[in-house]
């Protein structure tokens, strides 16, 4: 598709294109179901009232999708940049998977609902994370770097391989497990009251190069939290709640 218009009424449709969209606009009224084999380039794609299926194979670019209500599943396997991607208050699942892939000048939010997001990519830049209240996974092989991460209410388990710099994150008050095995630099980390588990470390070696925090700030909740960066803290703040702690 190329600089087209489709329209789409209240009932079931189903729109299959093998290769890639550009400049479009695509609404549906309905529920949909949608599989795009190549790129996603400069185009609108909105869902209806029904649960929505939009599954793409190839980098979404300057694009919005926006599905509403509805249990929607939503898998991306291609790059991500400057794009808006947006599920509504259902109990949706959002998944970005491609070896060596990127999330960049990006915003996902999947709505307010027990939300299943899974993100397994190399880089994470420049973007804005906000997940619902469901099991979030985030896999990160790379860095995260000027970004935004706000996990819900669900067990979280987060792993970075790389370096963590200028970035927030949160998650909620379930039982959270956050892995860096890259340095945390200038920026803040921020877990519920679960029993969390927040370790910097690269587990080969770790009194020589594990993962340190420098000129940031953690800061945990009430629950049994166990927070370790074995290169140590630098200029920075961490405050572990009210719990049994160990740090």
């Amino acid at each position: 598709l190329n600089a087209d218009t489709l329209t789409f009424g209240t009932g079931a449709d189903s729109l299959s294109v093998t290769g890639g969209v550009t400049s479009s606009d695509i609404t549906f009224g309905g529920s949909s179901y949608v599989t795009i084999g190549g790129n996603v380039t400069s185009t609108t794609l909105t869902g209806g009232t029904g649960p929505d299926t939009v599954l793409i194979g190839g980098a979404v670019d300057a694009s919005t999708i926006a599905v509403t209500e509805g249990a929607n599943v939503l898998a991306f396997s291609g790059d991500v940049s400057s794009s808006s991607i947006t599920s509504g208050s259902g109990a949706d699942s959002l998944s970005f998977v491609k070896s060596g892939g990127a999330i960049a000048d990006s915003t996902i939010n999947s709505g307010g609902g027990a939300d299943t997001l899974n993100v397994n990519i190399q880089s994470l830049y420049d973007s804005t994370i906000t997940a619902g209240d469901g099991t979030d996974t985030l896999l990160v092989s790379g860095g995260i770097t000027g970004s935004s991460v706000a996990l819900g209410e669900g067990t979280a388990y987060v792993s970075v391989g790389g370096q963590v710099l200028s970035s927030t994150m949160s998650s909620g008050t379930a039982d959270d497990t956050l892995l860096f095995l890259g340095n945390v630099s200038e920026s803040l980390i921020t877990v519920g009251d679960g029993a969390n588990l927040i370790v910097g470390s690269n587990f080969a070696d770790n009194a020589t190069s594990g993962a340190g925090l420098y000129s940031s700030t953690v800061t945990s909740g009430s629950g049994n939290d166990s927070i370790v960066f074995w290169r140590g803290s630098f200029n920075s703040s961490v405050d572990s709640g009210s719990g049994n702690d160990s740090l």
